[in-house]
């Protein structure tokens, strides 16, 4: 040991290298290993419990941005309701405020009401339904005269 120390410093540690370190580092070695596996060990279960948290946390966002959609259709669907209920009244008054009926039932035949046009469809209305309606209105736009109506027909 006495030669150790007189050798320099840099000879001392390269010796020191080859050499099996005490039981007192290997334990403490072993002890520091152990320390940081077991470290390792619940950070891995710390992340796997965010992990899962997170997958729910996502689920929830999903789930809530799901809900947040069908409400905004919803939303639309009603005003889009609501516009047309509003132009079917709107259009049943102006018939409806027609001086006569015959000015009447040609202005509804220009402009189908929603009611009108349901009933159409449930009466199995055709692809040549269209054409017969066209048709329809070229008829009611010709000048015609009625007994009813005392002018006749611009």
């Amino acid at each position: 040991m006495e030669s150790q120390r007189k050798k320099p410093l840099k000879k001392q540690d390269r010796l020191k290298t080859y050499h099996e370190p005490s039981k007192n580092v290997l334990e403490a070695t072993a002890e520091s290993q152990r320390r940081v596996n077991e470290r390792q060990k619940q950070q891995k279960q710390m992340l796997e419990e965010e992990n899962e948290v997170d997958i729910d946390k996502q689920q929830y966002e999903i789930l809530i941005g799901q809900l947040k959609a069908a409400e905004a259709r919803n939303r639309l669907r009603i005003m889009r309701m609501r516009y047309e209920n509003v132009l079917e009244r709107e259009v049943n008054h102006l018939i409806s405020c027609q001086p006569t009926a015959l000015r009447a039932v040609r202005l509804e035949a220009i402009l189908p009401t929603r009611s009108s046009a349901k009933a159409q469809g449930a009466a199995g209305e055709s692809g040549n339904a269209q054409q017969n309606r066209a048709f329809d209105v070229h008829l009611i736009s010709c000048e015609v005269t009625s007994p009813l109506d005392t002018k006749p027909w611009n």
